[in-house]
């Protein structure tokens, strides 16, 4: 992990590469720092090789400079932040599970866990402009690209709109790439657009009802939606699992889990219930679910805004499975049945 300490007072510094080498020891983390004295310093030396950054809000009797270079990462690159100070009050931001505030009094300890904690996930590896994401743009750019820019160049859209369309073509390709060659199982997290993005509603859509604070996922066709050609949003209930009846009976707290607890379970996660589809805990979920198929409403257009509050999204790939359920479940027709057990005997008797 590379790190870059902003700090004017040597003092502090020594302070830092002290506790830093007994944080190394114990914790079997390794770190390279990079030290800078003044705002001009630190903007000098910061490019895309940090893995993140630890400030102190005043430099060289300036209380702003601090603030100062959050503002030059921020607008230039992608690392976590730690601001370490005595006057909390001089900080100038929003904090952000990226951009933590630190007393000094505390130490350095915190700070290194919180920065450790990020670069263990990949993130700076991922975004910090530099790793799987860059290298996979390269890859794009020079294989995928070339194929495609003339249709691009030969359009008759303005500059705006090509910019547009050509990301979310490279987008589609940058799915299609990780998709087929990483062979990672996703994280809960890939499920939802959390926070979401877009402040309309849209199919994929979860959402919160106010009287009752029940949420519900958005299965309307997005054609229907966004040409104005629905009345009616058709919602369908989400649960959450441990408050499903089936479950609540198998529940023995002074118990271990039952085997057949553990299949109920194992039913809902793995999608074996036609009716019932999973979504685990993240975002506007918070206890593991499942969208109940049978459970659907339909809500005026006029007055939804009025009733629904918008929390998030189910993110593309995850939604188009949802709704194939979905719709798959409804059009189950079954089948007539026969006297099993007679044509069972008749196809043994052929046997022998």
């Amino acid at each position: 992990m590379k790190l870059l300490l902003v700090e004017d007072q040597q003092e502090c510094i020594e302070d830092f590469l002290s506790t830093l080498k007994r944080y190394s020891i114990q914790h079997e983390f390794k770190a390279d720092i990079k030290i800078a004295s003044s705002v001009a310093e630190a903007i000098d030396k910061l490019d895309t090789s940090f893995d993140g950054a630890i400030i102190d809000l005043k430099l060289n009797n300036d209380k702003d400079g601090g603030n100062k270079v959050i503002a030059e990462i921020q607008d230039k690159y992608r690392i976590p932040i730690a601001v370490l100070t005595g006057t909390p009050s001089n900080f100038g931001h929003d904090s952000s599970p990226l951009l933590e505030l630190f007393l000094r009094d505390d130490g350095y300890d915190p700070v290194l866990d919180f920065l450790k904690a990020i670069y263990l996930t990949g993130l700076t590896q991922i975004l910090g402009g530099r790793g799987i994401f860059e290298e996979t743009l390269n890859t794009l750019f020079w294989k995928n690209i070339p194929g495609t820019i003339a249709h691009y160049i030969s359009g008759d859209e303005n500059p705006e709109l090509t910019q547009v369309q050509l990301l979310r073509h490279t987008i589609s390709h940058m799915n299609e790439l990780l998709e087929h060659n990483l062979g990672v199982a996703s994280n809960s997290a890939e499920t939802y657009i959390y926070p979401p993005i877009r402040s309309n509603v849209t199919e994929g859509g979860i959402v919160k009802e106010k009287q009752t604070d029940g949420l519900y996922v958005i299965v309307t066709p997005a054609c229907d939606i966004s040409n104005g050609k629905a009345d009616f949003l058709q919602i369908v209930r989400i649960t959450e699992i441990h408050l499903r009846p089936e479950v609540k009976k198998l529940i023995n707290p002074d118990q271990p889990p039952s085997s057949r607890l553990k299949s109920q379970i194992g039913n809902f996660v793995r999608n074996k219930l036609a009716r019932f589809h999973y979504l685990p805990k993240f975002g506007p979920i918070s206890h593991e679910s499942i969208v109940d198929f049978q459970d659907v409403q339909s809500v005026p257009c006029q007055s939804f805004n009025e009733n629904y509050e918008f929390q998030g999204n189910i993110s593309g790939v995850f939604y188009k499975d949802l709704v194939n359920r979905f719709s798959s479940n409804y059009s189950r027709q079954g089948s007539p049945d026969y006297n099993f057990a007679k044509e069972e005997s008749n196809l043994l008797s052929n046997f022998t």
